[in-house]
């Protein structure tokens, strides 16, 4: 699991942040499909030679386009719920 990181002296919170920081940064520029934006920031922290693991769960939603994209690796999940409070 990622505790165990820290055995070997590396803190798993720092690579989460800068995997999510990654996103972030490309999702603010306009990278606009999700696979990307995961690919990149995934790229981005082995580039950077950041080490840990993490799950890692993006949603792009797209307001005029009444879209929703969702990428999701690793054991965390996504619920959709809609204003009644459906699935």
């Amino acid at each position: 699991g990622v505790w165990q990181w820290s055995e070997h002296g590396i803190d798993a919170g720092q690579f989460s942040k800068a995997l999510m920081d990654s996103a972030r940064d490309q999702v603010r520029g306009n990278v606009s499909s999700v696979s990307d934006v995961v690919a990149l920031a995934a790229e981005k922290v082995k580039r950077d030679k950041v080490l840990g693991s993490s799950t890692f769960c993006v949603s792009l939603v797209d307001m005029v386009r009444g879209t929703m994209q969702i990428a999701n690796l690793g054991d965390s999940g996504v619920l959709i719920l809609g204003r009644e409070g459906g699935v």
